[in-house]
């Protein structure tokens, strides 16, 4: 099995809501570690981001490792962005229609 980078389904995502062809990657004014791109404008207002972490693992961002199991395989928790709090700003500024 083979898997694609994740900025290949950004991309995707940016030629399907026919966003402008050049991204702009700006780093996050209140934490250097993320990158955030932006694809924009695009069909129906709409906006395609993708945020690269640095130094994040797998593990679930901005909350403790639950086992030093979890931490042995997924890696310390980034502790600088909180991944729970991130998506529901996200849901909550993007309502269902």
């Amino acid at each position: 099995m083979v898997f694609r980078p994740a900025r290949d389904a950004v991309e995707a995502l940016a030629a399907a809501n026919a966003c402008a062809p050049s991204p702009v990657a700006e780093t996050d004014p209140t934490n250097p570690d993320l990158t955030v791109t932006t694809w924009a404008p695009c069909n129906n207002n709409t906006t395609v981001r993708y945020v690269v972490v640095e130094g994040a693992t797998h593990a679930w961002m901005g909350h403790p490792a639950y086992s030093e199991l979890a931490s042995f395989y997924l890696g310390e928790p980034y502790p600088n962005l909180d991944a729970s709090r991130a998506i529901w700003s996200f849901l909550a500024s993007h309502p269902m229609r």
